[in-house]
């Protein structure tokens, strides 16, 4: 069964594809827990600035989205 192009991986190297630890490694190495907490926190303030004049369902769909993500860089913290 082919995968949907969409979901397709576009950005991980062979060697990462094998063993995707390595992007979180190196995803750590960059960043520490509370460093990526800061920089999810002040994007999440400037889309919120921006989506101000959006409707509330698209606000709350980048809520749900934020959240999701904020348990992933965790997630991702404790894989490594």
């Amino acid at each position: 069964m082919s995968v949907p192009r969409e979901n397709a991986v576009r950005l991980l190297s062979a060697d990462e594809q094998a063993d995707p630890r390595q992007v979180l490694e190196n995803f750590f190495e960059s960043f520490h827990l509370y460093e990526a907490r800061e920089l999810l926190m002040e994007l999440r303030q400037v889309m919120f600035q921006r989506l101000q004049t959006k409707g509330q369902r698209q606000q709350e769909n980048w809520l749900f989205f934020f959240e999701k993500l904020d348990r992933l860089v965790e997630a991702g913290w404790l894989l490594r």
